[in-house]
């Protein structure tokens, strides 16, 4: 790989070396006249041999004109003595693959807005009859807010075009079962997203191994583990739907990467849960509250009064009615204290009635052994009594949860 700093294309001078990819080397590139910078994406020149300058203008166009709020933008395209080259805004912010450390698990609100994003830009794309073929972490930008930024555009993604030679050219642990073989669709692009959304959930990809090879056998022929033997977690339908993006046939993945978007954002839909509970009750609140919100992913996926109805006021008790209302999960702890407790009771009240009129879901949690109310031992009734097993009663929670 020649170093190329220090030359000129166009009008920008080659300042440093940014990375590479299977075609192109990127360079962060100074303008001669003004005060700005570009990422340099210069393509080695069997790309022009190959597709001819005809063909690479055309394709060129395409990419200026890719304009999405969560694609990394191509500015201009040229030809420098023999090798062409693109230029292309530079996003500063580390990718995801340097952002988040390797091995570290993403909150489930995380991956899904990763997801969606990156879909909506792949979605985008491939409108424009474009495919991207090198998705993976390394590919993506991080922004500010979880904001990312989809780059690694090149000139091996016409959806009508000859593709041949070049389809290896992603990064190798994601790329398709039929992207190694030389045979790309929109669906290669499902299932190198899929691949990142595996390595966030769980904190590791499902194919690794020591050669290229090796790992293209992977890819063809080897079933990926399913997350929940990983994360156990994770909940049943999050696992279905990245399994089916990963599908070795195309033809058994999402329609389109929409699809999968929308399938990932449903399975992911968490409950919103208000936990009721008397004061004296509060520190086992407290720890069933910390363990949801750490599975959820989400510090707001629970509402939990701390203080169990010692405010009082018109204005807290407003409060109480307004989250109760917002939120689609009620889960009350059940002691003696709070069967006493005429806030608690307040609350299975309005609970139930909003259960009858909206469907809002009710989970008994008895923690200290009392007599409860002849509506709740309808119900399914989560024991906490045996302090030894908390972890199987928490367990059985998550499954009433739906995230089992």
């Amino acid at each position: 790989m020649p170093d190329r700093v220090g030359q000129q294309f166009g009008n920008y001078r080659l300042t440093r070396f940014l990375g590479a990819g299977g075609f192109a080397e990127v360079y962060l590139g100074k303008h001669l006249y003004l005060d700005r910078y570009a990422a340099i994406k210069v393509l080695h020149e069997q790309i022009l041999a190959k597709k001819g300058i005809v063909q690479l203008q055309q394709e060129a166009d395409i990419l200026v004109n890719l304009i999405h709020p969560h694609i990394v933008k191509v500015l201009d395209f040229s030809i420098e003595n023999t090798t062409p080259f693109l230029v292309m805004d530079y996003i500063a912010n580390d990718t995801a693959a340097k952002y988040h450390q390797k091995g570290t698990r993403l909150h489930l609100t995380t991956v899904l807005q990763y997801v969606n994003q990156i879909a909506s830009a792949l979605q985008y794309a491939h409108n424009q009859q474009v495919l991207h073929l090198g998705v993976s972490s390394s590919a993506i930008f991080v922004g500010s807010n979880s904001d990312v930024l989809l780059g690694s555009f090149g000139f091996s993604m016409k959806i009508e075009g000859t593709h041949k030679g070049l389809m290896t050219s992603g990064n190798i642990p994601y790329i398709a079962p039929e992207q190694w073989n030389t045979n790309p669709c929109p669906a290669s692009d499902q299932y190198s997203l899929a691949i990142a959304a595996y390595e966030w959930l769980c904190g590791n990809r499902p194919f690794s191994a020591n050669s290229r090879q090796a790992i293209k056998e992977q890819h063809i022929h080897t079933l990926p583990p399913p997350l929940r033997e990983k994360v156990p977690t994770i909940s049943t339908d999050v696992d279905q739907v990245v399994l089916r993006a990963l599908s070795k046939d195309p033809a058994n993945r999402f329609a389109n990467i929409g699809e999968f978007a929308n399938a990932f954002e449903q399975a992911c839909k968490l409950p919103r849960i208000f936990v009721s509970h008397s004061s004296k009750d509060n520190e086992f609140g407290m720890k069933l509250v910390q363990d949801l919100c750490r599975v959820l992913g989400s510090d707001d996926a629970v509402w939990y009064d701390t203080y169990g109805g010692l405010h009082g006021g018109m204005t807290w008790w407003n409060t109480i009615k307004q989250e109760l209302s917002t939120r689609n999960t009620f889960v009350v702890i059940l002691s003696p204290d709070a069967v006493e407790s005429k806030w608690v009771n307040d609350e299975i009240n309005i609970a139930w009635h909003l259960r009858n009129t909206t469907g809002k879901r009710i989970i008994p949690v008895m923690y200290r052994s009392c007599n409860i109310d002849l509506d709740l031992s309808t119900l399914q009734v989560i024991s906490f009594l045996d302090r030894e097993s908390y972890e199987q009663a928490f367990n059985e929670l998550l499954s009433a949860l739906g995230r089992s």
